[in-house]
């Protein structure tokens, strides 16, 4: 072997420091599919959203002002659960 092979084949140490890592707890922050479901799931419960009503995906886009993916999550979230049930054309 090479003096340079072998310099790099030897693992070196490091000094370990003896002081506490001070770090801020991580907050979970609501997703904005978590948060449109919230917000759906407390129109359907005080009736703003009224039995029978059908949502679509593209009308929750435009009235919470989110894309299709988080409206598409909840959506889905909420007929898994059995609040929401699924029509003709996925509505």
């Amino acid at each position: 072997m090479t003096k340079a092979l072998q310099m790099v084949s030897q693992p070196t140490r490091k000094a370990r420091s003896t002081t506490p890592l001070q770090l801020v707890p991580v907050v979970r922050a609501d997703t904005l599919g978590d948060q449109a479901y919230g917000r759906i799931r407390e129109a359907i419960a005080s009736g703003a959203i009224p039995p029978g009503q059908r949502l679509t995906v593209r009308g929750l886009v435009e009235a919470l002002g989110i894309g299709f993916t988080p409206a598409r999550e909840a959506l889905n979230r909420l007929a898994a659960e059995g609040i929401l049930a699924v029509g003709p054309n996925r509505t």
